[in-house]
């Protein structure tokens, strides 16, 4: 395996683990501040990204979704806040899906869009 490669998949590897931090160790952060580490937690798939597309867009997916549904505040949030912070998280699976459409193939890019 080339050190590049290894990098790669310790970046989706460290993306997973932020994912699991957001999801169980902050129960007390708000929403927006889950979607800001999710949508910072994206930078860690770049390597994914350039070797496998979708299946960065599948864990971003995941990642966004799991931040979204399985944070429960014990704070009583705002509705405004709780809308911001889904906002945030789903803005990092957008910026995969830009990413995908704009570098990749036409085949990857049709899958893409389709999930």
């Amino acid at each position: 395996m080339t050190r590049m490669k290894a990098l790669a998949w310790a970046g989706s590897a460290g993306y997973l683990l932020v994912v699991g931090l957001l999801v169980g160790g902050a129960p007390r952060a708000s929403g927006t501040a889950n979607g800001v580490g999710a949508l910072l937690a994206v930078s860690l798939l770049v390597g994914v990204l350039r070797r496998t597309p979708l299946s960065a867009l599948g864990m971003a997916l995941f990642g966004s979704t799991a931040v979204v549904a399985g944070t429960r505040s014990s704070v009583p949030p705002s509705l405004a806040a709780s809308y911001q912070g889904q906002f945030l998280s789903y803005l990092a699976v957008d910026l995969v899906l830009g990413f995908i459409v704009a570098n990749c193939a036409r085949r990857a890019s049709t899958v893409a869009v389709a999930v």
